[in-house]
């Protein structure tokens, strides 16, 4: 039951972020506070620059992606990882909800299909990545250091590959 533990706490942190983000983006959606088409025309914006290879754009997120999975991996190292990890996965489950809040107000229930589209198929590997972390770290190493590394970085540029090349094709079809 110790090593579950973790697990429903990741989990919960996540499910919470997302939660009180959509709870808070449909409650400003709403109010009128916030423009919600607005934003969707920035993210659809976005998707329509969207180029499969390198650009400004693409070095940009692969620097943040990096960040990212770099961060985490601090996290999960230190003496306060569960905080840590905590924080992270509830921020990513406040960024996940807002953008689901977003999708779904301007598209209705295709709004999930382009949610689900947004982080198809690099979010997959990103996600292996960071849960090879998270589970390194609640549950120790019993792989070798080198095995470890070697396989997030495999997924993690896996991630890469599916967010340059093979999403921006995928968002065409939306």
């Amino acid at each position: 039951m110790g090593r579950n533990r973790y697990g429903y706490l990741f989990f919960f942190w996540l499910a919470a972020g997302v939660g009180i983000s959509t709870a808070a983006a449909n409650r400003l959606f709403l109010s009128g506070i916030i423009n919600y088409q607005a934003l969707y025309e920035a993210v659809s914006q976005g998707w329509q620059e969207a180029v499969p290879g390198w650009g400004a754009g693409s070095v940009r997120t692969l620097a943040v992606r990096l960040l990212e999975t770099a961060v985490l991996a601090f996290l999960c190292r230190g003496r306060f990882w569960q905080l840590g990890t905590a924080a992270f996965l509830f921020v990513a489950g406040l960024s996940a909800g807002t953008a689901l809040a977003v999708f779904t107000w301007c598209r209705g229930v295709f709004g999930l299909v382009c949610f689900l589209g947004a982080g198809f198929p690099h979010m997959l590997c990103y996600g292996a990545v960071w849960g090879l972390f998270l589970t390194r770290a609640a549950w120790g190493g019993g792989v070798r250091r080198s095995r470890f590394w070697g396989l997030a970085a495999a997924l993690f540029l896996a991630g890469v590959l599916g967010e340059l090349w093979i999403n921006p094709l995928f968002l065409a079809c939306l």
